[in-house]
């Protein structure tokens, strides 16, 4: 598995949401909570900050789904950081709710297609 050196990226719309996604460089539990609460402290006005994280070849995992509906989010950032093949990592996605509901499916692909698109930055 491969670590990530440089913070990475991206944006994504889908039915007036906007998903903004980041990922950085991470060694430890303490480590990531401090990243995350740098995102939620920037973007206090979004409505969910998911993320997930991968340690020492996906021995550490944690994720959050952070008022998404559960498996939505978190499982699924998680899941594109493992089929990328890196690890030592966080990802974390900042949602703009647009008033359009998404439903379980469509809240998957947009999560999937968020960290994609940033990990595809690099």
């Amino acid at each position: 598995m491969e670590s990530l050196k440089v913070i990475l990226n991206g944006k994504y719309k889908m039915q007036r949401s906007e998903f903004l996604s980041f990922a950085e460089p991470c060694k430890s539990i303490d480590e990531s909570q401090d990243i995350v609460k740098k995102y939620k402290k920037k973007y206090h006005d979004a409505k969910h900050i998911c993320w997930a994280l991968s340690i020492d070849n996906g021995e550490t995992t944690c994720y959050s789904d952070n008022g998404e509906p559960s498996g939505t989010a978190g499982i699924q950032i998680f899941k594109e950081i493992c089929a990328a093949n890196l690890t030592n990592l966080i990802v974390v996605v900042i949602r703009y709710f647009g008033g359009v509901k998404l439903g379980k499916k469509g809240l998957s692909e947009a999560y999937k297609t968020s960290v994609n698109i940033c990990l595809s930055s690099k």
